[in-house]
Order: C-alpha cells, then sequence, then structure tokens
C-alpha cells in the first residue's frame, strides 16, 4: 500500500488550482513554452485544460 502525505495532496491541489488560473508566476514564458507560442501567435488567454495541468505539475516536479 502506498501512503500520500496530506502535505503531498494539498502541493498538488495547490499547484493545479495555480495551473488552472493561470498564474503568471508559475506559467511564465520561460516555463511553459506552449504558453509563450501560443501567445506570440495572438491567443489573447491561453486556457489551462487537465492535461495541460497534469503536464505542468510533472514538469514543476522534475525542477
Amino acid at each position: 500500500m502506498v501512503m500520500i502525505s496530506p502535505a503531498t495532496v494539498i502541493e498538488t491541489l495547490l499547484i493545479t488550482i495555480l495551473l488552472a488560473v493561470g498564474t503568471p508566476a508559475v506559467l511564465t514564458a520561460e516555463r511553459d513554452p506552449a504558453r509563450a507560442r501560443a501567445v506570440a501567435a495572438g491567443a489573447a488567454e491561453v486556457v489551462v485544460t487537465e492535461p495541460m495541468a497534469l503536464m505542468g505539475m510533472a514538469r514543476l516536479a522534475r525542477m
């Protein structure tokens, strides 16, 4: 059985919420090239989908 600490759950939820909201501190162009390309292509607002949020969490976990 795998034990997951409450702190890990809270951190994961917080990262998911921040990614879903599109907080600039988390989704800067340096950290998210996909967002940078979308903004450069003229997208006024980048909508973060669930798969994008999961990929973002994986990227943050590797940092």
